[in-house]
């Protein structure tokens, strides 16, 4: 794994992040050891604020180019805090 190119990456997402309307903040977590676990947590004023902008046009784009492998990005899919789901 790129650990540096993964960390670039998320630094540029998090520019454009952090412009959008409810974002409070971000914090990029990584597990002890060599594990290459990393847990991006993301706090937003509603789940609407986060819907839009992982949905808009300009960051699905940004991250089209990116090749992925299978396993590398999640998204939430339980239900969490207030009843809202993902």
């Amino acid at each position: 794994m790129d650990v540096d190119a993964l960390l670039r990456a998320w630094a540029e997402d998090a520019l454009w992040i952090k412009k959008q309307s409810g974002f409070i903040s971000t914090q990029l977590h990584r597990a002890v050891g060599d594990s290459y676990l990393f847990v991006n947590y993301a706090v937003w004023e509603a789940v609407k604020h986060f819907r839009w902008a992982f949905t808009h046009p300009d960051f699905r784009n940004a991250i089209a180019g990116r090749r992925l492998h299978p396993g590398q990005l999640q998204y939430p899919r339980k239900r969490i805090s207030h009843g809202s789901s993902y």
